[in-house]
């Protein structure tokens, strides 16, 4: 892939969030993309997201991850690693380049655009969610979670150690990718049987307090999963 292919999948990135409504900006007839000082950084770098955030009236890393969540690259590289070692390296590029749950490198990563959605709101409500701070989490009765769906996401979160470890002995990435695309559906299970927030002028419960700990593990689990594999995990799609 060439600069110029990257500038080309770019500017196409920003032409589809503008048609999904996702930001309002001109779509430029190309941006600029340079080789980074810093391989670690990647093969090119571009400053688009930065110089249409002003534009947009948004910031610089929403406008990014939007752009990322729409540039097909990340789901076709996921679509491949998922395969095991001897299956055919076919790879379906329209079904890679297209938002739906029927792509599970859109699965995978929706999800995880919507844990930091629910973390949003909980921050936007007051309501503190985990994370690294200790005393929240001394608060947080996990005893709390005994719903199928919560035990069901809890004993999938678990398995992470395993899972990992199983794929880098055997060479196996695409164990880590089929682990997470189970992660998801628990999660979207999870999700749709039980309430994380308060609705109206109801008041947080300790209830509320365990679920958004499990919310925001789930978002842990399934960041450092795409790390692992090499693929971006959006805030937002």
């Amino acid at each position: 892939m060439t600069s110029a292919d990257v500038a080309d999948a770019i500017v196409s990135a920003v032409r589809d969030a503008v048609a999904d409504g996702a930001i309002d900006v001109a779509v430029p007839a190309t941006v600029s993309v340079r080789r980074p000082k810093d391989p670690r950084y990647g093969d090119y770098a571009s400053a688009a997201a930065l110089e249409l955030a002003g534009v947009a009236g948004r910031p610089p890393r929403e406008v990014a991850d939007l752009l990322a969540a729409a540039v097909g690259a990340d789901a076709a590289r996921y679509l491949l690693v998922r395969l095991p070692p001897d299956a055919p390296r076919t790879l379906n590029l329209d079904l890679a380049a297209r938002q739906v749950p029927e792509n599970p490198a859109f699965d995978v990563r929706y999800a995880h655009a919507e844990t930091c959605r629910l973390l949003r709101n909980a921050a936007e409500l007051g309501i503190p969610a985990a994370g690294g701070d200790a005393a929240v989490l001394e608060g947080v009765d996990v005893a709390l979670l005994s719903g199928p769906r919560e035990g069901e996401l809890l004993r999938a979160l678990g398995e992470l150690p395993s899972v990992v470890t199983a794929a880098a002995t055997l060479r196996a990435p695409h164990r880590l990718a089929s682990y997470l695309e189970e992660l998801a559906v628990a999660y979207h299970r999870f999700y749709d049987t039980c309430r994380v927030l308060p609705q109206g002028d109801e008041e947080p419960t300790p209830l509320t307090g365990a679920r958004l700990l499990l919310v925001e593990a789930t978002r842990v689990v399934l960041a450092n999963g795409l790390w692992m594999l090499g693929i971006f995990a959006p805030e937002r799609m």
